[in-house]
């Protein structure tokens, strides 16, 4: 396996860490939705989730470059 397989199997376990991290925190989501919890109690929960998937985006970036070059 070259670096750069390497380097994308990496990045494909950090994208299913951080996915996991954000089915951890559906049941937040789902009772903000519901109205359950408010949008202050929910501010914070929304935020890490939100870098979750900023941190996926940047990882599939990654891979494309990887697999483009």
């Amino acid at each position: 396996m070259t670096d750069k397989e390497m380097r994308i199997e990496e990045l494909y376990g950090e994208i299913r860490g951080y996915q996991n991290l954000l089915s951890q925190s559906d049941y937040k989501a789902l009772k903000h939705s519901e109205g359950l919890i408010t949008d202050a109690d929910y501010a914070e929960t929304k935020a890490f989730r939100q870098g979750l998937r900023d941190k996926i985006n940047a990882c599939e970036e990654e891979i494309a470059r990887l697999q483009g070059s």
